[in-house]
Order: C-alpha cells, then sequence, then structure tokens
C-alpha cells in the first residue's frame, strides 16, 4: 500500500478520534452513575433497583473498556505501516483454534465455527488472532443480533481461505475496492453500506494482512454480508 499524503493522514486522525470519544464517553458515564448510587448506599436510600442498574452500569463499562483497548491496539498496526515498521517476526498458528478460542469468548453474539478439515497451520499465527477478531468485531457491529458463521478450508496449495458470515448489509459493490483503503475509511464512514468498523477497523485490519502476505475481499449480499481472508500456508 502507498504511504499516506498529510490530508489522507489528517483525516484517518480525525476518524480516530470521534470514535475512542465514544467508549470513552460511556466509560466516564458509567463510572460517575456508580458513584452517585455508592454515594446513595452511604447516606442510608440505597433502593433495590440499583443492584440491577449496578450491574448494566458495569457490563456497559466493560463492553467500552473493552472496545478502547480494540481500539487502540488496531491503531497501533495503522501507525506501524504510517511509520514504516512493517515487518513482525512471524510465527506458525493454527487459524481453527484461534477461531474456536474467539467463539468460546464471545458472549454478544452467537458465533458458529465450520472447520471440517481439523487444524489449518498458517503463516504469521502470532497476527492472525488480532486479524480474525477485527473482523469478527465488524460482524457484530454491523449484524449485532444475528448468527456470525465462520467457515475455514484449505483453498488449493497455498492458502487458508477464512469466510466471515452474517446478517448485516454487505458492502456496497461501487466500495468494495475502497473498504481496506486509507482513503476509503471517510468515504464508507458516511454510508451504512459502507460498514465502517469503529477506529479505522478495516483499514487496520489491511495491515495486518499485508504484514503476513494476506489478502482481505468484501464480497456478499444483504443478509449474508461476507468478509474473505486468504491466509498462507505453512
Amino acid at each position: 500500500m502507498d504511504k499516506p499524503t498529510i490530508e489522507s493522514l489528517g483525516a484517518l486522525l480525525s476518524l480516530v478520534i470521534h470514535d475512542l470519544r465514544n467508549p470513552t464517553a460511556t466509560l466516564s458515564a458509567n463510572i460517575s452513575f456508580i458513584n452517585d448510587v455508592f454515594d446513595s448506599i452511604h447516606n442510608g436510600i440505597f433502593a433495590d433497583d440499583d443492584t440491577k442498574d449496578i450491574k448494566e452500569a458495569l457490563l456497559d463499562t466493560n463492553i467500552a473498556l473493552g472496545e478502547l483497548m480494540n481500539g487502540l491496539d488496531a491503531f497501533s498496526w495503522v501507525t506501524r505501516w504510517v511509520t514504516g515498521r512493517e515487518i513482525v517476526e512471524l510465527e506458525e498458528g493454527d487459524v481453527v483454534a484461534e477461531l474456536n478460542a474467539i467463539a468460546q469468548h464471545e458472549k454478544r453474539v452467537r458465533i458458529e465455527i465450520d472447520a471440517r478439515e481439523g487444524a489449518l497451520m498458517v503463516r504469521g499465527g502470532n497476527v492472525v488472532p488480532k486479524l480474525l477478531e477485527t473482523l469478527i468485531a465488524n460482524s457484530i457491529q454491523h449484524a449485532p443480533y444475528g448468527i456470525i458463521r465462520v467457515v475455514a478450508q484449505k483453498k488449493g496449495e497455498d492458502y487458508v481461505l477464512v469466510q466471515i458470515r452474517d446478517q448485516g448489509l454487505a458492502v456496497a459493490e461501487d466500495l468494495r475496492d475502497k473498504v481496506f483503503t486509507l482513503e476509503g475509511q471517510v468515504l464508507i464512514k458516511g454510508r451504512r453500506d459502507g460498514r465502517y468498523s469503529r477506529v479505522v477497523g478495516l483499514f487496520a485490519a489491511a495491515t495486518m494482512a499485508e504484514a503476513i502476505a494476506a489478502r482481505l475481499e468484501a464480497d456478499g449480499q444483504d443478509g449474508d454480508a461476507v468478509f474473505r481472508i486468504y491466509l498462507k500456508r505453512v
């Protein structure tokens, strides 16, 4: 990928700042609420409903904190790309094991893994988990109430193909060649069918893919949106 211009880098930073404000505001509001409730406890005016409200506030706080940490982690990959630190020491890894771990720990939606060929070893196993998490996070963001289905299989002699399918809007055809580019982030931000990921997640995914010689595609149709990852086999 070509290095950014000053204008495109400025637009990128503006998007990141905007996106990080949302989870930060959630954290601030919920921490303030919890403090108010504990003041009520201290003053002897604690209500039974406050217990439920505290649990909900703590859950929201935990989600917001996760979004904030994931956003900062994703942007660290963009920073690595901008500064030219693209080369990473690559390890081997089993993409099926990583997918199963993500599905097991994800509590917001149901993730079904279809990997009938068993373990699939790929290049860049130390980067693949974050790449998978980033694209699955996009599915959760744009299809939060449906099932996410992930299919992993060998593709020829050289690749493992991972397809992440959800029930949200698919990336519009006129955006599919732009959705993983830096310049494309501003374009997709303003469109529901652009499937913008918080903290330029799709571009961050592209920088991860480039670091491990993987390839990304957006495809599908509304109700069956697809992200494809072609990972190098080892």
